[in-house]
């Protein structure tokens, strides 16, 4: 992060920046996913997908069938992974987000640092890189015992 002086940005600034564009790139996947699984439905069985039925017996279109069906699945999965996130949050006996930080930190394995690289980091391309992991594979089965 840069300072206020040197790149003209703050920690606060920064931080919306990476949540919006987080949260940009989670819509518009949820927008894509759900248009295409509407497409299938709509391509699978036109005429059902036109004239569904609802359980009260009127008529429903796919589209306000799915648009429902979007509604339901997103509150269930907001409200399933905030309930989960507060019950592990509440089990790991934090008071804070940074003391719960500090938990789970020392809870879980720590990820070894690679510095320098001990293999190629750079490839020219996907051709180059699986070669280098189909010659490092080949290396590793021929030093097996």
């Amino acid at each position: 992060m840069m300072d206020d002086k040197a790149g003209g940005t703050n920690e606060w600034s920064y931080r919306l920046k990476g949540g919006l564009f987080l949260a940009s790139i989670g819509g518009v996947s949820v927008l894509l996913g759900f248009g295409g699984a509407v497409a299938l439905a709509r391509k699978g069985d036109p005429q059902a997908f036109a004239h569904g039925l609802t359980p009260n017996g009127r008529h429903e279109t796919g589209a306000s069938l799915a648009l429902r069906a979007l509604k339901w699945g997103s509150l269930c999965a907001i409200t399933g992974v905030g309930l989960i996130s507060f019950l592990v949050f509440k089990a790991s006996g934090a008071h804070s987000l940074v003391e719960f930080r500090k938990n789970i930190g020392s809870a879980l394995p720590k990820i070894p640092q690679n510095d320098p690289p001990q293999s190629r980091t750079e490839f020219s391309g996907f051709r180059d890189l699986f070669e280098y992991l189909a010659s490092e594979d080949a290396t590793k089965r021929e030093n097996k015992p």
